[in-house]
């Protein structure tokens, strides 16, 4: 029997470093688009691209982040 899968877990991960900006847009409640795109231009990356990284490394396949982020592959690259 030829063994394939997964042999254990791995988690994709968001996470947003809040700084003083991000911290007034969440206070002064905007938007969620406003609050995104504050947090992607000071570096933070979405699970799909959390993903794509750990596939890079051989960690997980793409076929995997794709089939648990959702979407077609080559939609969110």
């Amino acid at each position: 029997m030829l063994w394939s899968g997964f042999k254990s877990r791995l988690g994709l991960y968001e996470m947003v470093n809040v700084n003083s900006d991000l911290h007034d847009a969440i206070l002064r409640r905007a938007s969620a688009q406003e609050m995104s795109e504050m947090a992607r231009r000071q570096g933070a990356r979405t699970l799909r691209e959390d993903g794509i990284a750990k596939a890079w490394r051989a960690d997980t396949s793409l076929d995997e982040v794709f089939r648990v982020t959702g979407g077609a592959v080559g939609s969110d690259l």
